[in-house]
């Protein structure tokens, strides 16, 4: 028999025995002014003594549990777990037994209770079960809670497709939090979607999600509506029926409502950086559970969190948006850039030519074709530069391996861009013994090509570049060393990314494409990049390259 509010239920319960009192001064003053609760029970589990500290714990005056068996007062799941340990304690004097189980509360609720038994039976003093007991049941309901938030967070950043993802929240949060609980999301249109539900009776999934969007919550029709403009928390500890009336739109609806039959509920916003996203919403059916106010700042914890999941995954496809839109605009506009260039180089060919054949015109004019010719060809290894920065960000770089010694390469290139700067002789390469990998020639002379010119760039006229190329055992090492301005500490790993140029070059003429191609390009041959640089000392840059195709490169 369960213990009735009034007492009504003790009363019957009880047993005729005479009450056990404690039996001294000492130990009585001990027993009644202990924080926690304390019963002594005789062998069959009656309650013979309970401090007053059993009132605070369970609701009822001391004096109206005694004489009730403790069996009585215990959740009938636990009772046949505790039946056989009590048992036990009973036969072994002396012995301590400690446990966890549920008390009935005065007011109805179902409380869990810790507490430590001590067999007391050969203490004349005593003679009975000492139980000293507290009620733990808000510790363990912020544990579980705890539990849960790590469990939904580990779900919420796991995913980047927010509505699957607060879909599995939904559920989750089904039984320990709701009964059962919807998410809505505000979408491109405006309005509100509904993109999780949950409900703990599967049987009722089906019935929850014929409800009209946001008309099942007990406040006003738009109450999802207004949570999510005002951002304030809509919550209805107790659910009347005369509020599921007013909230009903036809009989259909009020069909639905009563035999969900929501009795208490919460809607809060989803809120990310100041702006709300969407709403949740928890309601509390035949469980027979009430929300309180203490309830509010978890689930509201739990939407936060919810909102941020949210928040990333739409920043994320936005950024992916972007990305694709600067593919895109990168390629289209190397191919559109193209085609005039070709016709331009094509005429400045022939204009070139023609002034050649022509006699007297080979002075001051033929100058200025060749001028001209020389921003073409700027233009061209920009637009170069262009298609391979839009492959590289799209994944389409491909490679054309062969074997060749990168220390003819290294020279190819140096020779080359000698006699670009008209007989410089700034540049030093040194090398021992050839350095023969599988690479694509064509791609490795894109870096060489980037790396010299940057360190005759950014350096004086007349200061000297240094270049060096070794084999080891599996690969081959480039450094390409000069003297000039440097770069910045911040700067050194900004460099490889695409657009990006050091502080103290910024005047110099260039895309910012160049270190970005050659990071890339070595990376694909499953080789590293880096540069070590100290402002006004000059930089060091480093490329390693594996002597042998990587396995899957």
């Amino acid at each position: 028999m369960e213990p009735s509010a009034d007492g009504g239920a003790l009363a019957a319960v009880r047993s005729t025995a005479p009450e056990l009192a404690p039996t001294t001064p000492v130990f009585q003053a001990l027993i009644e002014h202990h924080l926690d609760a304390i019963a002594l029970l005789d062998a069959d589990g009656v309650i013979r003594y309970a401090s007053p500290s059993v009132e605070r714990v369970l609701g009822y005056p001391a004096a109206s549990v005694v004489g009730a068996n403790h069996f009585d007062l215990m959740h009938p799941s636990d009772r046949d777990e505790a039946r056989p340990r009590f048992r036990m304690l009973v036969a072994a004097p002396g012995r301590v037994g400690r446990g966890r189980f549920r008390l009935r509360h005065r007011d109805g609720s179902w409380r869990w209770i810790e507490g430590t038994s001590t067999n007391l039976f050969d203490d004349p003093a005593v003679r009975a079960i000492l139980s000293t007991f507290q009620d733990v049941t808000d510790r363990l309901r912020e544990e579980e809670r705890r539990e849960f938030l790590d469990r939904a967070t580990a779900v919420l950043v796991g995913s980047l497709d927010y509505a699957a993802t607060l879909q599995q929240v939904a559920e989750l949060a089904v039984p320990l939090v709701a009964d059962w609980t919807t998410v809505h999301v505000v979408e491109a249109d405006g309005r509100l979607h509904r993109v999780g539900i949950a409900h703990v009776d599967p049987a009722k999934q089906e019935l929850l999600a014929r409800l009209p969007g946001a008309e099942w919550a007990t406040q006003p029709t738009n109450s999802l509506q207004r949570v999510f403009q005002t951002g304030v928390p809509a919550c209805t500890f107790a659910v009347e029926d005369k509020q599921l009336d007013r909230a009903a739109a036809d009989d259909e609806h009020r069909r639905l409502f009563a035999v969900l039959q929501p009795r208490s509920s919460m809607v809060v916003p989803l809120l990310a950086r100041g702006r709300p996203l969407g709403v949740l919403s928890v309601v509390l059916a035949e469980s027979g559970r009430r929300y309180t106010a203490a309830d509010l700042p978890f689930v509201t914890d739990l939407a936060r969190r919810a909102a941020l999941a949210v928040d990333n995954a739409r920043l994320f496809h936005e950024a992916e948006q972007a990305r694709r839109f600067q593919e895109e605009f990168l390629s289209t506009a190397a191919h559109e850039l193209k085609t005039p260039l070709t016709s331009i180089v094509g005429y400045a060919q022939l204009l070139s030519r023609e002034m050649r054949q022509a006699s007297g015109t080979t002075g001051r004019l033929a100058g200025r074709v060749d001028r001209l010719r020389g921003q073409v060809d700027r233009l061209q290894a920009l637009v170069a530069d262009l298609l391979d920065a839009s492959q590289l960000q799209q994944g389409r770089l491909e490679l054309r391996r062969e074997r060749f010694d990168l220390v003819e390469l290294v020279r190819e290139v140096a020779a080359r861009e000698e006699a670009a700067a008209k007989g410089s002789d700034r540049l030093h390469v040194a090398a021992v013994g050839p350095a023969v990998g599988c690479w694509d020639r064509a791609r490795l002379d894109q870096v060489v090509t980037n790396l010299l010119t940057n360190a005759l760039k950014y350096s004086d006229a007349t200061q000297s570049v240094h270049v060096s190329v070794a084999a080891e055992t599996e690969a081959a090492v480039l450094t390409v060393r000069d003297r000039g301005i440097g770069i910045a500490a911040d700067d050194r790993e900004r460099i490889f990314q695409p657009f990006a140029r050091a502080a103290a070059g910024s005047h110099l003429p260039g895309t910012g494409l160049g270190l970005y191609i050659s990071r890339r390009i070595v990376e694909r041959h499953g080789g590293v990049i880096g540069v070590e640089s100290e402002p006004g000392k000059g930089s060091t840059f480093a490329v390693r390259l594996p002597l042998d195709a990587p396995a899957g490169g």
